[in-house]
């Protein structure tokens, strides 16, 4: 025997919206029939659980949210916060669901029927994950203070009137070194744009497993290896994940994550900082100049398309935002007027952060692209 589940709803009494100046709910009532008492199981010596099959088949019927207009006009989000269920016949139960605005401890309950694509930052891969879950997304966008050897590009440059030959000659429009000297090359400090966010999805206690808990502790401190919120691979690194909660309530789950730029370099090219309008991962990086050296290219076999094919078939330039640039000075004459000062002789661009998928984290829809 199949269960057979049919839905109706009573239109005089289904739907009630309360709205207060703190809090904001809604009370949904339906109808479902079927026959539940023809797919219970005996429990003796109780009888047939007829009420554990309908509360399954409410399940598949319940949203685990709504989305609900603002009298401002906006969106809030209202959390499943109570079922209940009553048999009118043993074939009849009546459904009766209320929505709440979440709380800080995650409450909500139980729901399958939401569309993965509809709310909430979408990733790739794997719908399966965590299908009856909406995500919460924090984010920063700071600036953070480095130290750097070059300038982005040179502006002007002068000599003095009576030098034989000018001692140091640079191109405008291209990167130079700040504070060169016999000795070394002091550089200089500047502010840096910093973007880190966070990611909050909602787990029943039955899924937060000391198996799943390991594998949060192997991704940490990973990089992104596949395209992962519209953020490139090599761009997202994965800082910690953190959650509390009891047995009777939907737990939430904060990942955090921050994003660092990948970069390419070129000797003629002046810097550019990436088009914030381009989408394409492939196309998401900063362009660094350096004069010093020829542009170099290497094939990365590390980075994935959404489906998990190679996104670079060809060699590419193009460098993880984690990776580090790293010089060697040596002293140089660089003209005939005799100057010795410390040149670069030697780039080196070392990775330090291991890839991961991140579909593993679980954290939300990982069907789509995110935006």
């Amino acid at each position: 025997m199949t269960l057979s589940v049919e839905f109706f709803e009573d239109y005089k009494d289904s739907r009630e919206i309360n709205i207060t100046r703190d809090d904001f709910t809604q009370r949904f009532k339906f109808h479902i029939c079927g026959n539940f008492l023809e797919e219970a199981e005996e429990n003796a010596p109780y009888g047939k659980a007829d009420d554990v099959v309908a509360l399954e088949a409410a399940y598949e019927i319940i949203p685990v949210f709504f989305m609900m207009p603002t009298y401002a006009g906006g969106m809030v989000i209202l959390v499943l916060k109570d079922i209940n269920i009553r048999m009118i016949h043993h074939d009849n139960w009546e459904i009766e669901a209320s929505y709440s605005k979440p709380d800080v401890n995650g409450e909500g309950s139980g729901g399958a029927n939401v569309d993965p694509a509809e709310f909430g930052p979408q990733v790739e891969d794997g719908a399966q994950y965590a299908p009856n879950n909406y995500l919460q997304l924090g984010f920063n966008v700071g600036a953070n203070t480095t130290h750097a050897m070059q300038s982005r590009y040179l502006l002007t440059q002068a000599f003095k009137p009576d030098l034989v030959s000018p001692p140091v000659i640079y191109t405008p429009g291209l990167a130079a070194p700040v504070g060169q000297t016999k000795k070394d090359i002091t550089g200089y400090d500047y502010y840096t744009r910093q973007f880190s966010f966070n990611v909050t999805c909602y787990k029943s206690a039955t899924e937060l497993s000391f198996k799943y808990v390991r594998r949060l502790f192997r991704i940490a401190t990973t990089v992104n290896d596949r395209p992962f919120f519209g953020f490139p691979p090599g761009s997202v690194l994965f800082l910690e994940a953190q959650a509390q909660g009891d047995i009777y309530s939907v737990i939430p789950v904060t990942f955090e994550f921050q994003m660092q730029p990948n970069f390419r370099f070129s000797k003629t090219s002046p810097s550019a900082l990436m088009d914030p309008d381009v989408d394409d991962p492939a196309l998401q990086y900063d362009l660094i100049n350096d004069p010093f050296f020829e542009e170099i290219t290497y094939t990365n076999t590390i980075w994935k398309n959404s489906d998990g094919t190679n996104m670079f078939g060809a060699a590419t330039g193009i460098y993880s935002g984690w990776n580090i640039v790293d010089y060697r000075y040596a002293d140089g004459v660089l003209d005939g007027f005799g100057m010795i000062i410390q040149i670069p002789i030697m780039r080196l661009v070392h990775n330090i952060y291991g890839y991961a998928n991140f579909k593993h984290l679980q954290c939300g829809h990982l069907d789509v692209i995110g935006s």
